[in-house]
């Protein structure tokens, strides 16, 4: 590898001497005494340049004119004294030096403030590195990143070109915005009023400042729905002090569907078998831990055989979805409702005894009978209703329904019929 050039421009030969036996084990030296000679001996661009200062000032001399023009200031250059004086030294200066050799003086005063010098360099060339990495790094992270700032006092101040696409909104309209305003525009299932109140601050000046997430339904101007899953992240400046949160967007669309397809009965969009089992043992846990207790309620179409047969899979599809919407419009938002399979369906009501049950299983029988459906007109369903025995598990609740709903069926159909907790003692 070569080494370094350093260019020194100077007339006197001691000086020379002492520059040569001092530097030249580690750096290439070019001599130069003056600007005349710089035309055929500079040829290429020096990584430093020791100049007299005397020479410097000498109105015949260009070297200076030549250094400001052919480094445009980018080579740093350590002026030679022929003596200590505050003065040259505040000249020196004056003229752009970046050090002064003073001399007369050692080779190891020579080698380390040369030294010093390349050190210097090199760490101001790697800030500048950095610098340009980080400015590149950023314009990356606002293209592409959803993201926004919020301060201390609650509003937006930054808000990148990636979340301003994806939520079709004008940033410039939002900086300075509440961030609460801004949420109950672009948030539409979560109320992060709780969270952002009035004290908030207060709040998060005497708690740890951890990551907080939430996930969120946006709907764009345009009516299309999304999901984000929402990061918040506390801000410190570079002296550790906190001024305020990072909030991350993440586009979750598709775990959302899988999710949804993986828990919802394709047809009908309610809670599928796989999903009301696990919602039967959450609630057996539940009801074993505090002594609590809940019911199951098991229905059915009453001769869905002859809607099929008569009116064709199509039509039994669509009978299948008008009755999913009506028992859910009529369910409390406790209950979680689901289809078992079939033309069987399955309504879980947690903190409900057998006899709550059956009053929520008539008001379904009721309404059902007055609904009038597409094509088929009139419809009823049978009803079983069951409420868990402690201690036990998933397939005693279940088989208890089944038999009350089979005599239901046996009963002459259109009815409610419970497997009271005394038949099971």
């Amino acid at each position: 590898m070569n080494n370094p050039m350093i260019l020194v421009i100077e007339r006197n030969e001691l000086h020379h001497k002492l520059i040569h036996e001092a530097l030249s084990e580690n750096y290439s030296l070019v001599y130069i005494k003056d600007s005349s000679e710089l035309a055929h001996k500079a040829m290429d661009k020096p990584r430093l340049i020791l100049l007299n200062l005397y020479q410097a000032q000498y109105k015949h001399d260009h070297s200076l004119d030549w250094i400001q023009s052919e480094c445009n200031g980018r080579v740093p250059v350590l002026f030679i004294l022929e003596k200590h004086s505050p003065l040259l030294i505040q000249k020196a200066f004056e003229l752009g030096a970046q050090d002064v050799l003073v001399f007369p003086t050692t080779h190891e005063y020579i080698k380390r403030r040369v030294d010093g010098q390349f050190q210097l360099n090199g760490l101001k060339s790697m800030l500048n590195v950095q610098q340009r990495t980080g400015q590149d790094n950023w314009s990356i992270m606002d293209r592409y990143l959803p993201f926004l700032f919020i301060n201390l006092k609650g509003e937006i101040n930054f808000f990148s070109d990636a979340l301003s696409q994806a939520l079709s909104v004008n940033k410039n309209s939002i900086l300075g915005v509440s961030f609460i305003q801004f949420a109950q525009r672009h948030s539409a299932n979560v109320d992060f009023e709780e969270f952002f109140d009035k004290s908030w601050y207060e709040q998060f000046m005497e708690i740890p400042k951890e990551e907080q997430h939430w996930v969120i339904r946006d709907q764009n101007a345009e009516g299309d729905q999304n999901w984000y899953r929402l990061t918040l992240v506390p801000r410190y400046d570079g002296f550790n002090i906190w001024v305020g949160f990072s909030l991350f967007y993440q586009n979750i669309n598709d775990t959302i569907k899988l999710k949804s397809l993986a828990e919802k009965d394709a047809l009908t969009k309610i809670a599928n078998r796989l999903t009301l089992n696990q919602t039967l043992q959450s609630e057996i846990d539940r009801a074993n831990r505090i002594r609590d207790t809940f019911s199951v309620i098991m229905f059915d179409i009453d001769n869905f055989k002859e809607v099929n047969d008569c009116y064709g899979h199509l039509v039994g599809d669509q009978v299948l979805t008008e009755l999913t919407k009506i028992i859910s419009l009529n369910s409390r938002k406790i209950d979680v409702f689901g289809r078992w399979g079939g033309e069987e369906f399955m309504v879980i009501c947690p903190h409900t005894n057998e006899r709550g049950a059956v009053v929520l299983a008539e008001k379904y029988k009721q309404v059902i009978s007055k609904q009038k459906f597409s094509t088929v007109d009139q419809l009823s369903c049978s009803f079983g209703v069951s409420e868990y025995p402690l201690d036990t598990d998933a397939n005693m609740v279940i088989d208890h329904a089944d038999r009350a709903l089979y005599r239901a069926k046996d009963g002459g159909r259109n009815r409610v019929e419970y497997f009271s907790r005394y038949e099971y003692l």
